[in-house]
């Protein structure tokens, strides 16, 4: 069976050139025993021939014999191959021809014409191009007919038709075989020779891909030994965080954990071991941590927790942490959770819960007093009050008011954040609301210079589900703030539209605005603009703190827009109610209406 690269074809010009190089490589041995041919001839005819004739025709083959000594001189130094090979080789076979005519008409005899028999099978081995080797013929034919035609013996030469018809057909069969050879010889070189490119590029493959695989064995190397370290580090800052860290099968068992359970509970190893998740919780907070843990197969990302430890020897330990599940295409469904362990600070919270409890009840029972002797005394019940005393006693009572104020924030704030605040939820009617909180404020805006507008932007009687004495506190702390900010002699508005599904409050006071830097941060505790000890309006920072936390807790929301220069707006969006009867549900009695 051939090689698949046996038929490939090496491209046309390349097998042309072979050819011609065959050729080339054919001149010299040819010429050479040429030249011997007819060296043999000139010494046979010298001694054969009679003169002058044979004189004549062993000068003319010793002249042949020069000039293709010349000739295989001359393709010696020619380049492999050339352009003058075949009309070399056409030279060549008209000097032949040349010696056979030139005998045919010195001697008269058409005999010799019959050296070119051989001459049409030689033309047929020494040319490899298809038109030099049928010029070659024709010309060597017409010679042997000419040849005939000079001697005058047509006859004699027609006689030989056929032998130089086979000579002929004879030296095309061998010029056909020959070029078919020679170019089957060259398809098969070129075949080797792209087999043999294919197995350098194969090699050279070879060679890179095993120069990329030690590379990468390298890389690969590097990367298991940073990888090593970087296991090394996160196992050291696993097994040494405080932290409780473990992971658990979807049944509660522990699939791994570090060195902070057992120093938080009290158990070793081997005990945590065969324990489950269930085993350690506090039972009341243990429908928690199920039903969190169920919600993992539904919610992976997973949810906060917070519940109480029991520890080997009894102790509660309250812990709080995340849960969050991972699961695997083919293996088990698994949790893992960060615990800390808050026991510390809830001890700290109660303790700060109940001292601000205790100063504020301390703070508040002898400021009641104070308040109430002050307003005795001014009112005149202890005697006519001197001029001069009068403004220091005024001083006095409003400031103990203002402490009052502050005293009650922390107190809020307080029960805030212990989730104790009490909200008696109602249907408000929201303009009535606005009235009384215009009513209750307008009177602290006319001491600090302004006063209070009201836009009432409703078309009809709207309600909110809400606290109405919660949201009149919200009010009236972003009043008392737009009074202390606005400048004397100006005006606040206290405006309120519907919009879809809600209302919306706004607060405008015509101040210098809250600063960029401060927006961010203005609903945060203990929040003042001007921060400083001497800043000029007082308070603790607790009233838009105190009134996001009522706010979040009504369902709505609470904003600020503000343009440094050019005053602030706070506002307040809650969810509109349907509509009930006003006397059967509504939060807040009509009051008067104001001019």
């Amino acid at each position: 069976m051939p090689r698949r690269e046996n038929n490939i074809e090496a491209p046309r010009e390349r097998v042309r050139a072979a050819l011609a190089g065959a050729l080339h490589d054919s001149l010299r041995p040819v010429l050479l025993a040429l030249a011997l041919l007819y060296v043999g001839f000139a010494l046979s005819h010298w001694f054969s021939l009679p003169r002058p004739q044979g004189a004549y025709i062993v000068a003319l083959e010793g002249a042949t014999v020069a000039m293709v000594l010349a000739m295989w001189w001359f393709v010696g130094r020619i380049a492999r191959p050339s352009v003058c090979t075949h009309p070399l080789a056409a030279a060549i076979n008209i000097l032949m021809l040349t010696n056979v005519y030139t005998r045919v008409v010195l001697l008269r005899d058409a005999h010799e014409a019959l050296t070119v028999l051989p001459m049409l099978v030689g033309v047929g081995f020494f040319f490899l191009s298809t038109p030099w080797m049928l010029a070659a013929m024709t010309a060597a034919i017409s010679a042997w007919v000419a040849s005939g035609a000079v001697a005058q013996a047509l006859p004699d030469v027609a006689e030989h038709r056929f032998v130089i018809v086979a000579s002929a057909l004879l030296g095309i069969v061998v010029h056909v075989v020959r070029v078919r050879m020679l170019t089957r010889v060259e398809h098969l070189r070129h075949a080797d020779e792209l087999r043999a490119t294919e197995l350098q590029d194969a090699l050279e493959d070879s060679d890179r891909s095993r120069n990329l695989a030690e590379e990468a064995e390298r890389e690969l190397r590097k990367s298991l030994e940073a990888l090593g370290e970087t296991e090394g580090r996160y196992r050291d800052l696993f097994e040494n965080a405080h932290d409780l860290i473990a992971s658990f099968y979807a049944d509660g068992r522990f699939v791994y954990f570090n060195t902070a359970w057992g120093a938080t509970l009290g158990y070793d190893d081997d005990e945590l071991s065969i324990l489950r998740l269930a085993d350690i919780v506090a039972p009341q907070h243990l429908d928690v941590v199920m039903r969190a843990t169920a919600n993992l197969a539904v919610n992976p990302a997973g949810t906060r927790v917070e519940c109480d430890f029991a520890t080997k020897d009894g102790r509660v330990v309250s812990i709080e942490g995340h849960l969050s599940a991972r699961i695997l295409r083919d293996g088990p469904f698994t949790i893992r959770g960060i615990f800390r362990d808050i026991t510390q600070r809830r001890e700290i919270e109660r303790l700060k819960e109940e001292f601000i409890a205790t100063v504020s009840h301390e703070l508040r029972t002898p400021l009641t007093s104070i308040q109430g002797a002050l307003e005795l005394v001014t009112a005149g019940a202890a005697g006519e009050v001197p001029e001069a005393a009068e403004s220091l006693l005024s001083i006095a009572y409003d400031n103990g008011h203002r402490l009052v104020r502050i005293v009650d924030d922390i107190l809020d704030i307080s029960q805030i954040e212990a989730g104790q605040m009490a909200f008696n939820m109602d249907l408000v009617d929201v303009s009535a609301l606005l009235r009384m909180a215009l009513d209750a404020n307008d009177q602290y805006a006319q001491r600090h210079g302004s006063h209070i507008r009201l836009e009432d932007h409703l078309e009809s009687r709207t309600y909110v589900r809400a606290d109405a004495d919660r949201l009149l506190q919200v009010l009236a702390n972003l009043l008392s703030n737009a009074a202390k900010f606005s400048p004397e002699g100006t005006e606040i508005t206290l405006a309120v539209e519907a919009r879809d599904d809600d209302i919306r409050i706004t607060v405008q006071d015509r101040g210098d605005g809250v600063p960029e830097a401060a927006r961010e941060h203005i609903f945060g505790k203990f929040m003042q603009v001007d921060g400083s000890a001497t800043r000029a309006h007082g308070g603790a920072g607790l009233g838009l703190a105190i009134s996001k936390a009522i706010v979040d807790r009504l369902a709505g929301t609470i904003g600020l827009d503000s343009e440094s220069g050019r005053g602030a707006s706070f506002h307040v969006t809650l969810p509109i109610s349907p509509s009930h009867d006003a006397n059967e549900h509504a939060g807040v009695p009509e009051p008067p209406s104001h001019a």
